[in-house]
């Protein structure tokens, strides 16, 4: 058994692996992750090992020491010296490990040229070849992370969650808010797709993951696919291809 343990801005995903076959994950909120990891860690004599990616600063350290603590065994931590199948065309002190798990899944699940479109707090929008070039991409501010900013830089607009609202046009102020960032949103979406297409002169599979996957996935007739398992199974890829 293989744990996957990705630490994102806002939760923490824990996925366990039998070979490369998942066969159960848990996501829980990151700040009550790393407040205590020990609790999501139970000593299990099939634990293989663990592999762990983060954009958290210090999250790494917290979680060496629970697991060692735990399990007895090593940590694989993504680092950008590691081994990941793919040639990276990108600045790799600038690449966050979010973005190559998401990109390595993608590459081994779907054949061809794909978009992997990755929604958490921060959108990464990642090109990669069939031949398994990392080429870069774009990144934007996710829908939560938009309708926060409205809140918080504004004297009287409300705060409010994400939602799909069809229509452009609205009557009270919290839709309306919902309606224009969706639409921004699912329609900047749209456009770098289509740029990327024209830059690379290429034509592109778009698979779409994490937790806004779902709600921006109907909007977008180019997405082919939703797997919110997407970066949890390109850090478990890693993970082989780095005991070789």
């Amino acid at each position: 058994m293989i744990l996957t343990i990705l630490v994102g801005n806002t939760n923490t995903r824990l996925t366990f692996f039998h070979g490369r076959m998942l066969k159960r994950r848990r996501i829980v909120p990151t700040g009550r992750f790393l407040s205590c990891p020990e609790d999501f860690f139970r000593p299990d004599k099939r634990m293989l090992g663990a592999a762990f990616a983060s954009v958290v600063p210090g999250a790494m350290n917290i979680c060496r020491r629970a697991i060692r603590a735990q399990t007895g065994r090593p940590l694989f931590c993504f680092n950008k010296k590691i081994r990941t199948g793919l040639d990276i065309h990108y600045n790799l002190d600038q690449l966050g490990p979010d973005r190559i798990c998401a990109a390595v899944g993608g590459h081994v699940s779907f054949p061809g040229n794909i978009i992997v479109l990755d929604f958490g707090t921060a959108v990464t929008v990642n090109a990669v070849t069939k031949d398994g070039r990392f080429l870069g991409g774009a990144i934007l501010p996710g829908l939560s992370l938009m309708l926060t900013s409205l809140n918080q830089a504004t004297a009287r607009l409300p705060r409010t969650r994400p939602g799909k609202e069809t229509r452009i046009i609205q009557h009270g102020t919290r839709s309306a808010m919902r309606a224009g960032t969706f639409h921004l949103f699912s329609g900047g979406l749209d456009h770098i797709i289509r740029h990327i297409e024209s830059e690379t002169h290429r034509s592109y599979s778009v698979i779409a993951t994490g937790g806004g996957a779902t709600l921006i996935s109907g909007q977008l007739e180019r997405i082919v696919a939703v797997d919110q398992d997407m970066a949890a199974k390109g850090l478990v890829e890693l993970f082989y291809i780095n005991q070789r």
